[in-house]
């Protein structure tokens, strides 16, 4: 396996988790559909992270049979779609955040280790 699989590998194992932990705070924060899911988490990494949405509706599915998320349809646009966490899914929320705060310190703790700190 060249470099460049191996690097890209990497990323995909690292983006499947980010990614439910990205949804899952940009709903926190407000309903949205699917799009709108997408287009918040590109905006918010600053055009680092983009999301495909066939990437997110299988997520929101299976969040949805696992009774984590709501639907709706808004009024005056039954077309859409909209998404929302119920208590179940805050409370999952904040459990994963507080796991991912955990990590990313000792990650960091990690990366910025020095034999005197010891």
């Amino acid at each position: 396996m060249t470099e460049d699989q191996l690097i890209n590998n990497w990323e995909t194992e690292i983006r499947r988790g980010v990614i439910q932990l990205l949804v899952l705070s940009v709903l926190a924060q407000e309903d949205l559909h699917g799009k709108e899911i997408c287009d918040r988490i590109w905006m918010r990494t600053n055009q680092i992270i983009s999301v495909p949405l066939g990437t997110v509706y299988p997520l929101l599915r299976r969040y949805v049979t696992e009774g984590m998320i709501e639907t709706y349809k808004p009024v005056g646009d039954q077309r859409k779609t909209m998404y929302r966490l119920n208590t179940r899914g805050i409370a999952f929320y904040g459990r994963i955040f507080e796991l991912w705060q955990r990590y990313s310190v000792a990650v960091s703790n990690i990366f910025h280790y020095k034999e005197e700190d010891s």
